[in-house]
């Protein structure tokens, strides 16, 4: 079983890949 904090981290990290990729999504869109 892999100890609860490397899931913590890989959750954290897919809803920080989210998060960014929405950003970035956003600021092409404001940018144009």
């Amino acid at each position: 079983m892999k100890p609860p904090s490397s899931i913590q981290t890989s959750e954290f990290r897919d809803k920080l890949a989210a998060h960014l990729s929405s950003r970035d999504s956003q600021s092409r869109s404001v940018s144009r």
